[in-house]
């Protein structure tokens, strides 16, 4: 298997979450630290249905 790498504006957007989240803790502001959690999991579900889509996909096309 090929080896992958993720997108750079993925990462980047990772971080970026990451440093709203820490923000969140050392601030004690829990409703921000809430809704980074959610926006990592959901993007974390929907960047994982998207990559299975791709690799559906790709299989379709390499029986044709």
């Amino acid at each position: 298997m090929d080896e992958e790498f993720r997108p750079l504006g993925g990462t980047a957007l990772g971080i970026l979450l990451l440093v709203i989240l820490v923000y969140a803790v050392l601030t004690a502001n829990i409703f921000l630290g809430l809704l980074v959690i959610v926006v990592v999991v959901f993007g974390a579900v929907f960047l994982h249905l998207l990559y299975r889509f791709v690799v559906a996909v790709e299989e379709i096309a390499a029986k044709m």
